[in-house]
């Protein structure tokens, strides 16, 4: 992308001579290791205490991952931010499928998530806190300040969900926390459909 002659914004396409080569390790992880990561709690939990690897255990946990041998139908972009430092994912059409998830019994449909609570994480982040940790002591990639998703469920309309707020769990490692209204009523559905 250019602003005013300079280039603000590099998106980094599959096939690109841009990618990074196998000995550029922290890139190489960020930029295929796209995917988010969804925690769904029936009751909320203390957003500082939670990390992938530690308890407590969510309730539903999905992974939307870019595909890139399904093509266009399940993509992810990559943007990179040069002012900001910021990579920037958009992901069209990633899907999860309920037998692939993770999932106690405690939330079946919509109606179980007035009051409920939504933790995303970027797949990358641990890649990252793992390399800001170790003794090359990698300068820290900044991560966005919130995240926003659309999250369609089979026919009904789409929840269209913001104002994550973020956290830092255990180990370093960003968590994104959405927070549902008390009632179905005051959900977010988009109003698109």
């Amino acid at each position: 992308m250019l602003e005013n002659g300079t280039v603000k914004q590099v998106r980094i396409n599959q096939g690109s001579p841009l990618l990074p080569n196998a000995s550029e390790h922290l890139p190489t992880e960020l930029f295929f290791r796209r995917g988010l990561m969804l925690y769904w709690f029936k009751t909320p939990i203390d957003p500082t205490t939670f990390d992938d690897n530690d308890a407590p255990h969510a309730d539903i946990t999905m992974e939307l991952l870019s595909a890139a041998d399904e093509g266009d139908s399940q993509k992810i972009e990559v943007d990179y931010d040069l002012e900001t430092k910021a990579i920037r994912f958009k992901a069209f059409g990633a899907q999860t499928k309920p037998e692939e998830w993770q999932s106690s019994g405690q939330i079946v449909s919509l109606l179980d998530l007035p009051g409920s609570q939504l933790i995303v994480q970027l797949e990358y982040d641990s890649a990252v806190t793992a390399f800001e940790n170790s003794k090359d002591r990698l300068k820290r990639i900044n991560l966005p300040e919130s995240v926003s998703l659309v999250i369609g469920i089979a026919d009904r309309r789409s929840l269209d969900l913001r104002n994550f707020k973020k956290f830092k769990g255990p180990f370093g490692t960003t968590n994104y926390v959405y927070l549902f209204p008390k009632t179905y009523a005051e959900f977010p559905f988009d109003r698109a459909r």
